[in-house]
């Protein structure tokens, strides 16, 4: 019933939808609720499985250890893990630099780059901050790793969009079998 009125008189939005002309349907659409709510339904599935999982858990009894891996294994020190061999590369090629060309080390500068932010990304999309316990975690950490390397190489020398989008999909596909 949106726009115009929120009682069920008035017309259906997929009759309002064929009177707007093609050039105010994408506004249509933006402003829509009903098609907002649609836009979030996989949004709503994920947070019901994490909310799922937490429940699961709170059954479980008080974990010291899980405690003491949470604050030592935050995404920072993780993607650090895992983009290690990167920085390697880096810091060899600062050890030969004289400095005279500033762009010396660009290269691995950028890959290391990219590699932090694909990591931490990838780790934020599947919610390791959230993970429920150690067995889990470990999961998020090495399946992010692994894809890395699948999608990138061990030194992530075949990044481009296209390995990106592929690698994006990958850690999409694996939220449900993470949070399960």
């Amino acid at each position: 019933m949106w726009p115009f009125s929120s009682s069920n008189q008035g017309k259906k939005t997929s009759d309002l939808e064929k009177e707007i002309p093609d050039s105010l349907k994408d506004i249509f659409h933006k402003g829509n609720p009903e098609w907002k709510n649609e836009a979030n339904f996989g949004i709503a599935e994920e947070e019901k499985l994490v909310e799922m999982a937490k429940q699961r858990q709170s059954k479980e009894p008080y974990s010291y250890e899980f405690d003491d891996y949470k604050r030592n294994e935050d995404h920072k020190k993780v993607t650090y893990i895992n983009c290690v061999e990167l920085q390697k590369n880096v810091i060899s090629c600062l050890k030969n630099w004289k400095g005279a060309d500033l762009s010396f080390c660009d290269k691995e500068m950028k890959l290391n780059s990219a590699c932090t932010d694909i990591q931490t990304k990838a780790l934020k999309r599947l919610r390791y901050d959230e993970c429920v316990s150690i067995k889990q975690c470990k999961q998020i950490r090495f399946l992010i790793d692994d894809l890395f390397v699948k999608n990138f190489g061990q030194l992530g020398e075949h990044f481009d969009d296209q390995t990106y989008a592929k690698f994006s999909d990958e850690v999409d596909a694996s939220f449900v079998k993470i949070w399960k």
